[in-house]
């Protein structure tokens, strides 16, 4: 340690991995390369009481330091969308996933499984200072958010978590680097993206698929020093899409309930999506790209922004399509990849 001791971000690294069971760390843990990251924690805080009589005779606020009677681990990172990290990712936020060995490449299917099913996760997080790197990690986690945001540009992901332990790395885990190959937002195939039987084929400008997946992060009891729960409280998956160039197709399906509709409908307006982006190269020694496919059967469709014209910009409209779980396999996401298994 020294009062010189330097750390660069650029030399920083985030790795997520399954843990075989809550309680037993990860011991293969795949890295991202990461535009931010880190790992701590977040206390639960008891502030001294006012009491009287006190110690000293002054009317001072604090007569003893806060207490700190708990804990929460918490992890973050933010990505450009690449083959391998995604799928622990998806595990964090619920999923589970079903592997397929193409021979020269692996399928991955992510579907939603239930709360009991929810996988624990390790994260690590190490910091490269001059006097020597220093890893903390995180046991026993789940993600609380994931998000895909795509532009013309990348497909940029976030991931946010929580857990019950933080303690310093021990061990010698695997880590697993992670791909060079983006999956790119300009490879992208609209197999399906429907809006009450309309098949919407305007020009989008942005997506944002989002998982909101809400944890009991208050559920302390008495006679614990530490928590030792993370339940899952209700999952929420959307995809919002922006920018959508309005055509009277878009607007008469939204407000008419069909294309060529005339009178409005008050019913719920409802479609599906299955999108697929994928790498410009193919997986080495395959013949396909590596890739991600999204599929929800069922959505459900607000309006954001509605439709307005200004100045001489373009007119346009913003929607978001929610998850409908109405089905036995309300949402897939595919990952093609060089990944055996996870």
């Amino acid at each position: 340690m020294s009062a010189t001791s330097e750390a660069n971000s650029l030399e920083s690294w985030f790795a997520l991995g399954k843990q075989a069971a809550k309680g037993t760390a990860s011991t293969t843990l795949y890295k991202t390369l990461a535009t931010v990251s880190s790992i701590g924690a977040t206390y639960d805080e008891r502030e001294p009481p006012l009491e009287h009589p006190a110690a000293a005779t002054r009317a001072t606020a604090r007569k003893s330091a806060i207490k700190r009677p708990s804990y929460m681990s918490n992890a973050k990172a933010t990505f450009i969308l690449r083959p391998k990290f995604i799928v622990p990712a998806l595990l964090a936020a619920g999923f589970q996933v079903s592997t397929t060995n193409n021979t020269t490449h692996y399928t991955h299917v992510c579907t939603l499984g239930s709360s009991a099913a929810h996988k624990w996760m390790t994260a690590a997080w190490s910091v490269e200072e001059s006097d020597g790197a220093f890893t903390p990690r995180g046991v026993d986690m789940r993600a609380t958010s994931l998000n895909l945001a795509v532009s013309p540009d990348q497909i940029e992901g976030s991931i946010e978590l929580r857990g019950l332990t933080l303690n310093p790395m021990s061990g010698s885990p695997t880590y697993v680097t992670e791909q060079a190959d983006e999956i790119a937002p300009w490879n992208m195939t609209r197999t399906t993206l429907s809006m009450n039987s309309y098949a919407v084929v305007e020009r989008i400008r942005s997506m944002e698929f989002a998982v909101a997946n809400t944890m009991r992060e208050d559920d302390r009891a008495i006679g614990e020093t530490a928590r030792t729960a993370l339940a899952q409280q209700s999952i929420d998956i959307s995809l919002a899409i922006g920018e959508v160039n309005i055509s009277d197709d878009i607007y008469e399906a939204f407000h008419y309930g069909a294309s060529a509709g005339s009178t409005v409908d008050l019913d719920a307006v409802t479609g599906a999506i299955d999108i697929l982006f994928e790498s410009d190269d193919n997986i080495s020694g395959a013949s396909v790209p590596y890739s991600l496919q999204l599929a929800i059967p069922s959505v459900s469709y607000t309006m954001d922004t509605e439709p307005e014209a200004s100045g001489d910009e373009l007119i346009t409209v913003g929607l978001t399509a929610y998850m409908i779980d109405d089905s036995s396999t309300p949402i897939t996401i595919t990952v093609v990849n060089n990944v055996a298994s996870y």
